[in-house]
């Protein structure tokens, strides 16, 4: 193989790489716009069923503020996560993040409690 067609080669499947990058980061973006829409609908009228609030959630990691990582700082996490999706949801939902961390409190006492058989 020729010098030439080396490069040409080598060129091409650089091109194929940086298409692929290309079609992930628009996939991203589209996904960000798909749940910035969801939000926007439940933020002046907030969900009332199960089924409004479950879409609303689907812009959550988990799919669930359940699951959620913890927001701040404490004994059992290294490090508090930000999550801008995590707060707009409670934002639409009317809570505050203190209401938050305070139940998620409360959810790990209760699972420490069922392990423990108590």
């Amino acid at each position: 193989m020729t010098l030439e067609e080396t490069m040409i080669k080598k060129m091409v499947r650089e091109v194929g790489e940086k298409k692929k990058e290309l079609k992930e980061t628009e996939e991203y973006y589209e996904e960000l716009i798909e749940r910035a829409r969801i939000i926007d609908k439940y933020k002046k009228k907030p969900p009332k069923t199960k089924e409004e609030l479950e879409e609303l959630q689907s812009v959550l990691c988990f799919g669930s503020l359940a699951y959620c990582c913890a927001s701040i700082k404490s004994k059992r996490t290294k490090d508090g996560k930000p999550c801008l999706f995590r707060e707009q949801v409670l934002s639409v939902m009317k809570k505050s993040l203190k209401e938050y961390e305070e139940l998620k409190e409360e959810m790990h006492k209760d699972v420490e409690k069922w392990l423990l058989g108590k």
